[in-house]
């Protein structure tokens, strides 16, 4: 249970992050504009990946699936 509550405190934590950072972002691109397409775009990606990661969880294991996502997670951000 202790590691199911951390895998979703960092996507919690990673959605949080993306939130703050993304008007810094669009701030620096000079494309405010571009800032709904950013979002949608960002919420579309996370939407899909849900479904994938549980046909995934079904068939090599929820453990396995979940040590990935963890791994993963902090290096798609540097």
């Amino acid at each position: 249970m202790l590691a199911v509550m951390s895998g979703l405190f960092l996507v919690a934590l990673d959605q949080t992050i993306i939130a703050t950072a993304l008007g810094k972002i669009v701030e620096e691109f000079k494309s405010f504009s571009s800032l709904s397409w950013v979002v949608t775009a960002y919420l579309l990606t996370t939407t899909v990946t849900i479904p994938i990661a549980g046909k995934l969880s079904d068939q090599f294991g929820r453990r396995v699936v979940l040590m990935i996502g963890v791994a993963i997670l902090p290096s798609d951000h540097y």
